[in-house]
């Protein structure tokens, strides 16, 4: 199974969830927060998921799908490919251009 079969598994459980129990795509842009903390302090796998699937939440909740998402990764990657980066004061990169 490919990371897109499995986020549109996710995309599918919450609205499952949604019709009879708690939406928890409403909250989920806050839990994004909270799990990409987790996934700071222990970067493995599982955490990682944690953080997908709340965004796939979060996308979902205000309209799109993980079909959006794969496509914006696409694009975004591109940019990313032919652009400059600068090396920041916190050891993270900005792109210049």
């Amino acid at each position: 199974m490919n990371l897109e079969e499995v986020a549109k598994g996710v995309e599918l459980w919450l609205a499952d969830l949604a019709s009879d129990g708690p939406d928890l795509r409403v909250t989920a842009h806050h839990k994004t927060v909270h799990e990409a903390l987790e996934f700071e302090e222990t970067p493995i796998p599982n955490e990682a998921a944690d953080v997908l699937m709340t965004l796939i939440g979060s996308l979902n909740h205000n309209g799109f799908t993980v079909d959006d998402l794969t496509k914006a990764l696409h694009e975004i990657l591109e940019k990313n490919r032919s652009s400059e980066w600068r090396l920041l004061d916190d050891g993270t990169y900005r792109r210049v251009r």
